[in-house]
């Protein structure tokens, strides 16, 4: 995922969701200061001047009772919605994916 679309991941285990879901307020600050400068860097690349109601700030009211991870199967299901990602001309032979 890092090389192919520069996204960052990685797979915790449950000591490691266990003990962000009892900092949690740390994790959603974290999470909050990560996000919000890019964000308002791409409205500004964007030419979006004014706030929308679109925003990446997370509440962590909304995180209390809920997992903290996700399966995109049901929003597939239920849109239609399938991942096409545009992959790098070659990076799929170089991986033996074709």
């Amino acid at each position: 995922m890092q090389e192919i679309f520069g996204i960052t991941t990685g797979f915790y285990g449950m000591l490691i969701s266990a003990f962000a879901r009892m900092n949690l307020d740390h994790v959603v600050d974290e999470v909050n200061d990560e996000t919000l400068d890019p964000w308002a860097e791409l409205q500004q690349a964007a030419g979006i001047s004014q706030s929308t109601p679109l925003s990446p700030f997370m509440e962590k009211e909304l995180l209390r009772d809920l997992h903290l991870s996700l399966d995109g199967s049901a929003f597939e299901k239920e849109t239609g919605f399938t991942y096409a990602p545009k992959f790098p001309q070659g990076i799929m032979g170089q991986r033996g994916l074709t």
